[in-house]
């Protein structure tokens, strides 16, 4: 088990600033979404990896909570894995429910209202289980 950065986003609406300080290993750095609007930021991964939860560190100025919607991409689709408040200016992780091979996650403010500061955003590396070993037995 390791916490993987990601190496990339996109910013489909073009309204977030900063993004890449979303995963520079500073939590005290931010990505923000600006002006607010509840739209996505997408977290890349150069290589898909074997995955079971994230964590976000996410950051607010008047609030102790931000709330958020949070979405991984497998079997070709995103699932959202989390919508609700987060505890703020701490990693909060959040599990898929299962573990499978992501390339991607996203995050956003639901409401449009409130702006979002995201400030780390990390995938949990699943070590593969070592390959199924065969047995093959011959009859004389």
């Amino acid at each position: 088990m390791a916490w993987v950065s990601p190496t990339g986003f996109n910013d489909p609406s073009g309204d977030w600033i900063n993004e890449a300080r979303a995963y520079d290993d500073k939590t005290t750095t931010w990505a923000e979404d600006e002006p607010c609007g509840g739209n996505w930021l997408e977290l890349t991964l150069s290589s898909p990896i074997s995955c079971d939860k994230i964590r976000a560190w996410t950051r607010d100025y008047y609030w102790d909570l931000l709330e958020v919607e949070i979405e991984v991409y497998y079997s070709d689709a995103w699932h959202n894995i989390f919508t609700g408040f987060l505890a703020v200016n701490q990693f909060v992780e959040k599990s898929i429910g299962s573990t499978e091979i992501v390339s991607k996650g996203r995050i956003k403010e639901p409401g449009g209202s409130w702006c979002a500061y995201v400030a780390e955003f990390d995938f949990n590396e699943v070590e593969a289980p070592p390959p199924a070993r065969r047995i093959f037995i011959t009859h004389q």
